[in-house]
């Protein structure tokens, strides 16, 4: 990663404010994340997140520009696709079962079923397929699925978190080649070899840019969206971008590489426009502190009380017990007593005790809980820039100062 600093840099108006001496350093990333795995394609461009935030002049993310070879073509469904913006996040991720439960559709599916998605749990189907390397029209078992919703939903949380917003250029297909997945049909024999279909494309996979999808059959050119663009959307604009290849009708028909171009992916680019990072206006801030503060404090002085009361019961019980004990001691016994008296000491506590310990224990986590609740209330009802406040106010992650105990 690099950071750079731009000659001119848009002036904010009344609402917006650069915390900084100077314009903000341009953070920008060239990536080629791992070929095979999805989950370690997530560590890779989640990493990469992280390290860009130290290179931030201010305690924001920066305007960030994430360019290179994905390995990975983005499409909805993917665990790398939900690091953009446009990817509604699950509160709690209850996809697995739907999916498995949505497996009970294949039967009604043609051949194009799985390729043709109409809602996100088919999308989930499909690149969890494709991620996996199925063979065409197989499904992934219960557990494929879990992994991957699992996944999903870690980076769906961990940009929510962070408040990252993400979005892609709309580059188009960079990679042509013989696709070496695809089904070959032997015309002496008839004979059809089976393929896998996590590289097939079809018209439904064609993202509206450019792609000319694969065909069943013959072996045929396949095309891929291999490389891409992402952006900080809430600090920079594309103006205009790279052609791809929609204008290369050679490569298309020759594949990559050819005479004319020495690579196997050609090249992306894109024209962007800087703009001030979005904050809250000072009167906004100090409201959204003061309710938090308010919050804490409040859920602070009910905690104290509990404990406070529960150290009273304690202790108004355990003198119970012991007017008890004096009541039923013979005072001419003076040397017994003092034997029992150490005696007590090191044993454990009376069931009284021991049931009043339990109790009390049961009522903080109550109050723990419910305390959890309000605080993860408090932050839904947040917009994106109140929670970059507050996880810029807290030094941590909305999610970690939820989980707080009291």
């Amino acid at each position: 990663l690099q950071s750079f600093l731009p000659l001119e840099v848009t002036q904010p108006n009344q609402n917006q404010s650069e915390t900084t001496d100077g314009p903000e350093p341009v953070v920008v990333a060239s990536i080629h994340l791992d070929a095979k795995s999805e989950e370690k394609r997530v560590q890779q461009l989640q990493r990469c997140l992280e390290r860009s935030l130290e290179l931030s002049a201010s305690p924001y993310p920066p305007p960030l520009i994430i360019a290179g070879d994905y390995n990975c073509e983005l499409f909805p469904g993917s665990c790398v696709h939900a690091f953009l913006q446009n990817v509604k996040r699950d509160e709690q991720d209850t996809m697995s079962e739907a999916a498995y439960n949505a497996l009970h559709i294949a039967d009604d599916l043609d051949g194009s079923g799985l390729n043709s998605p109409e809602n996100e749990v088919q999308y989930r189907i499909r690149e969890c397929s494709r991620a996996n390397r199925l063979p065409s029209n197989t499904l992934p078992s219960k557990e494929q699925l879990q992994s991957w919703d699992n996944l999903h939903a870690s980076v769906a949380s961990f940009v929510y978190d962070h408040c990252w917003k993400l979005d892609r250029v709309k580059t188009g297909c960079t990679r042509v080649a013989y696709d070496h997945d695809e089904e070959i049909i032997d015309d002496d024999s008839e004979s059809v070899v089976q393929h896998t279909d996590s590289q097939s494309r079809t018209d439904n996979d064609s993202n509206s840019d450019g792609c000319v999808p694969g065909k069943h059959g013959r072996k045929t050119m396949a095309q891929w969206h291999l490389d891409h663009i992402l952006y900080t959307s809430h600090s920079l604009v594309p103006l205009g971008k790279w052609s791809t290849l929609e204008d290369d009708e050679l490569s298309r028909e020759r594949g990559l590489p050819n005479d004319r171009v020495p690579t196997d992916h050609l090249p992306i680019a894109a024209l962007f426009k800087r703009c001030p990072h979005l904050r809250l206006d000072e009167k906004a801030k100090v409201s959204l502190i003061e309710l938090l503060q308010k919050l804490e404090g409040r859920q602070m002085n009910e905690m104290q009380s509990l404990l406070a009361e529960v150290d009273r019961q304690r202790a108004e019980l355990a003198k119970q017990l012991n007017a008890n004990e004096e009541t039923s001691t013979d005072p001419s016994q003076t040397h017994e007593n003092k034997r029992q008296k150490m005696k007590k000491k090191m044993a454990p506590p009376s069931p009284q005790i021991i049931q009043h310990i339990r109790s009390s224990r049961s009522s903080i986590k109550l109050m723990r809980e419910s305390h959890r609740v309000e605080r993860e209330n408090f932050v839904k009802e947040r917009c994106w820039l109140e929670r970059l406040e507050l996880k810029h106010f807290l030094g941590v992650t909305p999610k970690l100062w939820i989980n707080i105990s009291s």
